[in-house]
């Protein structure tokens, strides 16, 4: 029984490894701007940062302060009225990505965003 376990810890181990840690994050609260809408329903938007983010992929090297929202899937287009709603209340948010650039070539996929509170 305790080698099954272990198999099992060894191989939940193995297969976490796989996949990437969290790719870039904001590293702290920043303002919405630049929201733009294109043309295969993602949601392009980026953020105002005095910093640089953390672990920034090299797909998005050139715009280090954009991030995409594939609003074409209903869990994209909830997302994307969240994020609306927070640039229309001028609310600032914490953006994590997942490390690649799968919804626009050179942008950064969200993995999820918190709204700050007041």
């Amino acid at each position: 029984m305790i080698r099954k376990i272990m198999r099992f810890f060894l191989a939940s181990c193995l297969i976490l490894s796989a996949f990437p840690s969290a790719a870039s994050d904001t590293n702290g609260p920043h303002e919405i701007y630049g929201v733009y809408g294109t043309f295969n329903g993602a949601l392009l938007f980026s953020t105002k940062s005095g910093n640089a983010r953390s672990n920034l992929p090299a797909c998005a090297s050139t715009t280090s302060e954009r991030w995409a929202i594939d609003a074409s899937t209903p869990a994209g287009q909830a997302a994307a009225a969240v994020l609306l709603t927070a640039w229309t209340q001028h609310k600032r948010v914490w953006v994590t990505g997942k490390g690649v650039c799968t919804i626009w070539g050179d942008t950064e996929t969200i993995e999820h965003f918190l709204v700050e509170d007041d």
